[in-house]
């Protein structure tokens, strides 16, 4: 019978440790629950009582919170394997805990059963007790099994227990494709089974799948020729949104472990800032700009709290784009660089009494955005849109804010008669839409859809006073499309019909220019 992981669960909301045990039927997945504990000290406890395989903990809590947590458990009960629980601004604080060997962390504002239960199968896959073994009686097993127990650091003790004979003669290099999208286990490694034969001009040795990646080892030796690399190539041709990671060669299969814990995360680095380059050898990876810059916070919150938004701007700009070309920070680095920044650029605004209701409003949008990028170019491309309305409210209350309400009146004004929306002007005007709506009401003390009616009625009503032109006409030439809406729309601004009003103003008929 399989053997249940055991998880403790480490919160000090009881909701949020109920709604975790509620998500699924753990038996019925592999786990059960062990225990659960409102802080630290509790988990400490209970984890020398229960004995868990996986503590799942969130990091601000009483007593002892979650950081002081890990460091305890990795000194205690090294064998136990943590997963974080963190909010969005935690980023910089979960970062720390990865240095005490935390397996993983899960965003607690997108924590859902899917998730939750790929986090916990990943992690489970790491523990040497639960490692699944078909027949304990069985004196060998397939190439495909030996290579992952190799992978995983569980190699045999005897060249005899592993069948190491089978494997053909090294160099050896590791190729990772990742992501793999299929969650569906069963299915998945039949899709491994397919890769085996699909890399034309190269034997497959043989493939797994570890931590959501397929990986592959291949016989290659010495540089990649470029045969080789057309054939890594083709393969990925029709695979959007997959990367092939190269490792470096190794000559002893029993090489493989360190080779996939040192190269895999610099490739998985470089993959993450070079969305354009699919295919990633170790030894042909592109140099780092020479010599280190970095951003002192401390400075840019001086330069915006005196207002010098122009250059604090800039020394943000520069420093992203030299982060972006850089390679040496990890995903996890660069998105939590990003996300201290629109933190802090929130609280510095508020702070400097601007209105930050729409920075607030959409603030974890922003998060959830940089913190599910697949690449840099997504990450950033969310945190320039954050930079552009950051901007947008600071013009407000300043004469190039005042400068922009009166263009975008005139504009109306000139563009009144055509089919004009908000997001027309705000294209226009290289604003955000949803915030050009609040700012043009806060300027002007009437929203944009108020004032257009407003300008198109007062046209209207000059065109009714000095003309003979059917009203049935009169409300295309103001910008309507539907003359019973114009109608409407003329009576609840003038108080009286179009017709009325035309026989109680007319003056002397002439078309107004």
């Amino acid at each position: 019978m399989k053997e249940l992981c055991n998880v403790l669960i480490v919160d000090d909301e009881k909701l949020i440790r109920q709604g975790i045990i509620n998500f699924f039927d753990w038996e019925k997945e592999g786990f059960q629950i062990v225990g659960e504990a409102a802080n630290g000290k509790e988990a400490l406890e209970l984890i020398s009582k229960n004995e868990p395989h996986i503590v799942m903990t969130d990091i601000v809590m009483p007593v002892m919170d979650g950081i002081g947590l890990v460091k305890r458990v990795k000194r205690d009960f090294p064998e136990v394997e943590i997963i974080v629980l963190s909010s969005f601004e935690e980023f910089e604080y979960v970062r720390s805990t990865f240095h005490s060997g935390v397996a993983d962390y899960i965003l607690k504002p997108r924590l859902n059963e899917k998730d939750l239960l790929k986090t916990l199968s990943e992690v489970r896959g790491k523990i040497p007790a639960l490692v699944k073994v078909d027949s304990p009686s069985r004196a060998a097993s397939s190439i495909s099994d030996q290579f992952e127990k190799i992978l995983n650091g569980h190699a045999p003790l005897s060249q005899d227990d592993t069948g190491e004979g089978r494997f053909p003669k090294g160099p050896y290099r590791l190729a990772v494709i990742t992501p793999i999208e299929e969650q569906d286990v069963h299915r998945r490694k039949q899709r491994l089974d397919e890769r085996e034969q699909t890399i034309t001009g190269i034997d497959v040795v043989c493939s797994i799948e570890k931590e959501g990646d397929a990986v592959l080892l291949l016989p290659l030796e010495g540089d990649v020729s470029s045969s080789m690399k057309q054939a890594l190539d083709d393969f990925l041709k029709g695979r959007d949104g997959h990367a092939l990671l190269v490792s470096s060669p190794f000559s002893s299969i029993y090489g493989a472990k360190e080779v996939y814990e040192r190269d895999i995360p610099l490739l998985k680095q470089y993959s993450f800032y070079l969305p354009d380059t699919p295919l990633l050898i170790y030894d042909e990876l592109p140099k780092t700009n020479e010599g280190v810059k970095t951003f002192d916070l401390n400075h840019f919150i001086e330069l915006c709290k005196g207002r010098k938004f122009v250059i604090g701007f800039q020394y943000l700009l520069d420093y992203v784009e030299y982060m972006s070309t850089r390679y040496t920070q990890s995903s996890t680095e660069c998105k939590a660089f990003l996300g201290n920044i629109i933190f802090n650029m929130i609280v510095l605004m508020g702070n400097l009494k601007y209105d930050v209701k729409e920075l607030e409003r959409e603030k974890y949008h922003y998060f959830a955005t940089i913190n599910a990028a697949k690449n840099v170019r997504e990450a950033t491309d969310c945190f320039y849109q954050f930079l552009e309305v950051t901007k947008q409210i600071i013009s407000v209350y300043s004469n190039e804010g005042s400068s922009n309400i009166q263009k975008m009146l005139a504009y109306i004004e000139e563009h009144h008669s055509e089919p004009l929306s908000l997001s027309q002007l705000a294209n226009y005007f290289h604003f955000n839409p949803s915030y050009l709506s609040a700012y043009f009401r806060q300027h002007h003390d009437e929203g944009f859809s108020e004032y257009l009616n407003k300008v198109r009625i007062r046209k209207a009503q000059e065109w009714l006073k000095s003309s003979t032109i059917p009203i049935s006409e009169i409300y295309a030439l103001v910008g309507y499309s539907d003359h019973s809406y114009f109608c409407k729309v003329f009576k609840k601004r003038t108080g009286m019909p179009p017709s009325r009003y035309r026989r109680e103003n007319a003056e002397h008929h002439e078309t107004p220019h």
